[in-house]
């Protein structure tokens, strides 16, 4: 017989029964322990992805153009009496619209504007409220912002941030009283016509659903001290009408000479409308003239036509306001002009979209500043080469008078 003989002494691996239980694991540790393990890589990543979306929530909220902080005031309903009191019980009427009066008031030392709506308006009563919350929310550096808003029984009103330069309108007009003696240079009306864009654009495009404003004009653009413009009054018609959220409407809203030709005779509506009215704002900025111009002394037209009539004779100055004339680019003053009547083209489609129009306006002004740069290097040259002359003539005349005779 063939005996085998195994040691099993000295051997780590192996063990006996009462050694066994010391090396093998108790169950619920090593469940534990797993749990761990699968828990510990899941709570890493969660983390991960949450610093992902925090870093994008960021990017994003600094992409967007002209996006203001917050305001204190934002959103913040009121009552008629608090109306009352910061207004002076409705002292210093400033402004009057379509849907009533504007009054100056201070809401706890900061200027304000309220727009209250007038018996004769419609009622809007049902929309008033939902879509002042929703204006509330709108924000943009080149937007008059919407403080807050009344609705206390019969009572519909609006607060908005006061502009301390007026508006468009008065300055074109010269009855801007503080600042009559002043006039728009041509580089100015330029960047307000920019700045206009940027905000309009912002409706359009940045606003879920597109908001559309409906009566753009030089009324409604509103102007700081520093003379940066800010659209007024957007949404101002739905806020105070009874109209349902929907693009076809049974009453054209706008101001005549403004009013999309388009939207007049099929009540649909959509952002070229606003395209149409903004185009007649740069044919006045350009012209000097209001938006129905009077021909002949008793004949009227509306502005668009009248300016395409008088290129016809492919002459700039025909047309351009005669305070910016002499002082301006003439190909800018073309590139605007040819841009405004490409946005008062009568079928909709043809017109541009408010990011071709702010962009034509960029390379106008671009072509504006470049131009102006160029002219005032010109005149300093020409005033030091004429005062050199005068200096050169008198030296001149001084040694003449003390050379002996």
């Amino acid at each position: 017989m063939n005996l085998v003989f195994a040691r099993v002494d000295n051997n780590p691996y192996l063990c006996t029964n009462q050694s066994c239980a010391a090396i093998i694991p108790n169950p619920r540790k090593r469940k534990s322990v797993l749990i761990a393990l699968i828990i510990a890589p899941v709570v890493g990543a969660i983390i991960i992805v949450a610093v992902l979306l925090l870093i994008i929530w960021h990017r994003k909220k600094k992409r967007q153009g002209g996006a203001r902080a917050s305001n204190p005031f934002e959103s913040r309903r009121f009552k008629y009496k608090e109306l009352r009191v910061i207004t002076d019980d409705f002292r210093n009427v400033i402004g009057k619209g379509g849907f009533g009066l504007v009054y100056s008031g201070k809401l706890d030392g900061t200027p304000v504007a309220v727009k209250m709506r007038s018996q004769t308006s419609l009622q809007g009563n049902a929309e008033f409220l939902a879509e002042a919350r929703h204006l509330a929310k709108v924000h943009h550096k080149n937007l008059v912002t919407l403080i807050g808003y009344c609705k206390d029984r019969k009572h519909l009103g609006l607060v908005y941030e006061y502009m301390d330069g007026g508006n468009l309108e008065n300055y074109l007009k010269g009855n801007e009283a503080d600042h009559a003696e002043l006039h728009l240079t041509w580089i100015q009306r330029l960047k307000i016509a920019l700045d206009s864009a940027y905000g309009l654009e912002y409706l359009h495009r940045s606003c879920n659903p597109p908001l559309i404003h409906r009566d753009v004009k030089t009324q409604n653009i509103l102007l700081t001290s520093k003379m940066e413009a800010k659209i007024a009054d957007f949404g101002l018609t739905r806020a105070f009408s009874s109209e349902t959220r929907t693009h076809t409407t049974t009453r054209p809203a706008g101001t005549l000479g403004y009013l999309d030709p388009e939207y007049y005779n099929t009540s649909h509506l959509s952002e070229k409308s606003d395209v149409f009215s903004f185009g007649v704002v740069l044919l006045v900025l350009v012209t000097g003239r209001p938006a129905i111009v009077t021909v002949n002394g008793t004949e009227r037209a509306h502005l668009a036509h009248w300016v395409r009539g008088r290129l016809s004779q492919g002459d700039i100055d025909n047309v351009t306001d005669p305070r910016i004339r002499g002082d301006c680019d003439v190909n800018s003053v073309w590139m605007v002009t040819e841009l405004a009547l490409r946005c008062t083209e009568q079928a909709g489609k043809d017109r541009p979209t408010m990011s071709e129009v702010a962009e034509g306006l960029r390379e106008s002004l671009q072509l504006e500043t470049d131009s102006h740069s160029r002219r005032r290097t010109a005149s300093v040259g020409s005033a030091l080469t004429e005062t050199e002359s005068v200096i050169g003539a008198l030296e001149s005349e001084h040694i003449e008078e003390t050379l002996p005779r």
